[in-house]
């Protein structure tokens, strides 16, 4: 676009750099003709550069020309003239080479790239050409490329690599591929199948957890890329060390495939902020005294309102040894040897979102004993919950009383006892540095004032601002890394729309301040961030922001998850139940437009 790369016209495969320095390569898994011509799944070592790649079926031909034909071919089908026999040998005949280019090209291939079939040492990367073609691979005309031998081809050749790995919403790609790209849908999903077991190794082998510095394999979330657009992007070039501030045009394409909520059948009651995770069945043990109101090491999962932020928080909890309730842990706990504390806020995090009330944004979470509502500050934090939720459930859709009001929240009821209280307070003071009176330290929210010095006050509803949540526990000394939850734009709003707020323009503007909160905090805070290590706590210069993929997680399974530990200190092979939560937001393929794409390919 910006006139750098050199591009084939019909070479869809890759682009490089005038200067020799870069190559990029675009491999779907499988590449080629379509599924219904292929024999098997052919699975081969690697791409190798584009002057020594040949189809095995026309060898003596360019790669672009056999592929602009076969482009011709599918998009002309019924077209006579172009899928004539005549129309194939004069289209084909154009692309032939004459013996001394081949020559001199597959000459470069064997002392350059090291592909001969006569070498013991060297692979070549697919079948090794013979004869007049000894240099030259040769593919399939559909194929898969093993990802973790495709980097090893690279590096014993003295190349840094660096595959970049597409996630995507696997019920809306396979939609798409069953309608564009392989009309038998068997084979179809024997190929995504394999591709992912490739794309896991291949993570496995070369992700987070075995690289010793720069990993040769980076996970990409679509879904993150059209949430977070150039932040994300940067974010991505910085990874690559790419020094670049070019921004495509993003345009989401899986908006299309999500149902209408007209289209939706909700048979369960909502969700309220994250409380249902059947997948973990590990009971919560009895809490002792903690001896520090603040844990060593803090992980906060934060995310817009049903984006996967409840399934995300309680497996790592469980990962470091945090038992959780059955239902899933709400909003945060410490280990018992106070080492961790996982919390996890939703964006925002509370009761009903409410026409005409402000979004209020507050500066961090602070340990659970110093929260209190600013609705009765008497009121410990987890009985308040408990009440809250309740009304949750009473005032489903807004009907009944606001908790403003509910007589429920009688203080001579659940009021902590005074002398415990003051304890408490005690130590949020000094452990925390919570007090009104303090101007060297911030409340976190607002400061407790008389017999409440040392809470601070949160409002029924709020959101938390991740960068100042991370600079308030590292300027107490506290090692800290966020987590931020990419889900899916309009699955996401559409849950939230069910469950936690039913007043739809209040939901988007909530999910906007959302994203700006989650854009500024990985820009600042994420990979090469403007403020890693400008804080006295902050010594280790590594990303404290790290974005998750919940169509990723889904996909990937335990080798993102794997990762994701290996970014967060955390040594751990816990692995939970995965179900797609996207599943039922996607549309079905309707019959008659399956038999029209039929028709018009095959």
């Amino acid at each position: 676009v910006s006139g750098k790369w050199v591009y084939h016209q019909y070479n869809y495969r890759r682009a490089i750099s005038p200067d020799g320095e870069w190559e990029v390569q675009h491999i779907s898994l499988p590449w080629g003709g379509t599924c219904a011509e292929a024999k098997g799944i052919s699975i081969v070592e690697a791409l190798v550069p584009a002057e020594c790649f040949r189809y095995e079926s026309y060898p003596g031909h360019s790669p672009e020309s056999v592929e602009y034909f076969w482009h011709i071919k599918n998009e002309n089908k019924t077209n006579s003239k172009i899928a004539s026999e005549k129309g194939k040998r004069g289209l084909m005949s154009a692309s032939l080479e004459s013996a001394s280019e081949r020559v001199a090209i597959a000459e470069r291939c064997q002392k350059e790239v090291h592909i001969a079939a006569e070498s013991k040492s060297w692979t070549c990367g697919s079948t090794c050409g013979e004869g007049e073609y000894n240099g030259f691979a040769l593919y399939p005309n559909r194929f898969i490329v093993n990802i973790t031998s495709h980097i090893n081809f690279y590096l014993s050749r003295g190349v840094e690599v660096t595959a970049l790995l597409s996630l995507r919403d696997r019920s809306i790609s396979e939609r798409i591929k069953f309608g564009e790209y392989c009309l038998t849908p068997e084979k179809g999903k024997a190929e995504d199948e394999l591709a992912l077991l490739l794309m896991e190794e291949a993570m496995k082998n070369h992700g987070e957890l075995k690289s010793k510095g720069k990993p040769h394999v980076v996970p990409v979330s679509y879904e993150g890329m059209m949430e977070f657009k150039e932040v994300y992007l940067m974010k991505l070039y910085k990874q690559l060390g790419i020094n670049s501030t070019y921004v495509p045009t993003f345009e989401d394409g899986n908006k299309k495939y999500v149902k209408d909520m007209a289209e939706m059948s909700f048979k369960k009651a909502p969700k309220w902020s994250g409380w249902d995770t059947r997948a973990f069945k590990q009971k919560a043990k009895p809490t002792k005294p903690k001896e520090s109101l603040l844990a060593k090491k803090v992980i906060t999962v934060f995310g817009p309102e049903s984006s996967g932020t409840t399934f995300l928080t309680t497996a790592v909890a469980q990962a470091i040894g945090i038992a959780t309730p059955r239902k899933g842990l709400s909003r945060q706990a410490m280990s018992d040897d106070g080492e961790w504390e996982i919390q996890h806020l939703s964006l925002p995090w509370g009761w009903e979102c409410e026409k005409d009330k402000n979004i209020d944004v507050i500066e961090a979470l602070v340990p659970e004993e110093c929260f209190r509502y600013e609705r009765d500050p008497s009121i410990p934090e987890k009985r308040a919950a408990d009440i809250f939720f309740k009304l949750a459930k009473k005032n489903h859709q807004h009907e009944g009383q606001s908790p403003q009001t509910e007589s429920i929240w009688d203080p001579s009821k659940y009021a902590q006892d005074p002398e415990e209280m003051e304890k408490i307070l005690k130590r949020c003071r000094h452990e925390a540095k919570i007090s009104k009176e303090n101007d060297k330290w911030t409340c976190g929210a607002g400061c407790g004032g008389g017999e409440y010095n040392g809470f601070a006050l949160y409002p029924l509803r709020f959101s938390v601002n991740i960068t100042s949540h991370i600079e308030w526990y590292l300027s107490r000394g506290v090692d800290i890394k966020v987590v931020v939850s990419m889900r899916d734009r309009t699955i996401s709003s559409k849950s939230k729309l069910h469950g936690h707020c039913h007043i739809e323009d209040v939901g988007i503007k909530e999910d906007e301040v959302a994203l700006d909160i989650m854009k500024e905090a990985i820009k600042k805070y994420g990979t090469g961030g403007s403020r890693l290590g400008s804080l006295p706590g902050d010594t280790s210069g590594k990303e404290r922001v790290i974005a998750v993929s919940y169509e990723g997680m889904i996909q990937m399974g335990e080798a993102y998850l794997f990762d994701l530990y290996h970014q967060l200190g955390i040594n751990s092979t816990f692995v939970p139940s995965f179900e797609d939560g996207n599943k039922k937001y996607i549309a079905d393929v309707d019959a008659a437009t399956l038999a029209k794409q039929k028709r018009q390919v095959g």
